[in-house]
């Protein structure tokens, strides 16, 4: 399989359980938005979704959580260092940005947001016409990240929403409870068919199959439409 090199440029703490690393390309990647890539750590692989649009040549950025201290947290927050180098394979997985006109509704939990942003990063910079939506499920105010990124977006473009969704905790600059509750919640209010949509999931694999469900029984989305990419 191929092999790409990248220098580690910066790594930001978003949350304490939350790493924004950023890498400066030494080659030129090409993936679909959505997509992950592989490094290898030691005898093991780790899998990380590109947290950028791919139309930003001269970096990319991961979004990876650390709470654990497994594996892969421990060498992007601890032994890789500012200006060292990491080898990884090349991009691949299923998970991409459909190439059309259709309305979008993003619904992401924890650290799935990765792979959202890179999509949502395309559209902003391909002009999107239509309506994109994002749905953002965390704990709690704390697990707060990237609002001041959603917000920048949702100022300059009129097509695009985003909702934080707290499991966990009432807060009256956030909505409360799950993704799928907030969703119906707002289509309804809205007076928008969901039928409308291309839905595009990502997160822990528990909130994926639920979310899933959700639209394909409770809101009688079809398979066609609905787009995932789950972890353990």
């Amino acid at each position: 399989m191929q092999q790409f090199e990248a220098i580690l440029e910066s790594k930001q703490i978003l949350t304490p359980t939350v790493l924004l690393v950023r890498f400066q390309n030494l080659n030129k990647i090409d993936f679909i938005p959505g997509q992950f890539i592989t490094i290898p750590i030691g005898k093991q692989n780790r899998f990380y979704s590109l947290a950028t649009t791919p139309l930003f040549h001269k970096y990319f950025e991961l979004i990876a959580t650390v709470e654990n201290n497994g594996v892969g947290a421990n060498f992007l927050l601890n032994q890789l260092k500012i200006g060292e180098k990491v080898t990884f394979y090349k991009p691949q997985g299923k998970f991409n940005l459909q190439n059309n006109s259709k309305a979008k509704i993003f619904l992401a939990t924890g650290v799935g947001i990765s792979a959202i942003r890179s999509m949502i990063q395309t559209l902003v910079q391909t002009d999107f016409q239509k309506q994109f939506l994002l749905f953002f499920g965390i704990k709690t105010k704390k697990d707060v990240f990237l609002e001041n990124e959603w917000q920048n977006i949702q100022d300059q473009n009129s097509n695009f929403s985003y909702f934080y969704c707290l499991s966990r905790e009432k807060n009256k600059h956030y909505n409360f409870g799950y993704v799928s509750g907030n969703l119906k919640e707002y289509l309804t209010t809205h007076r928008l068919n969901p039928q409308d949509f291309e839905y595009y999931v990502c997160g822990n694999l528990n909130n994926v199959q639920n979310i899933v469900e959700f639209l394909q029984n409770d809101l009688g989305i079809s398979n066609a439409q609905v787009f995932f990419e789950k972890f353990i």
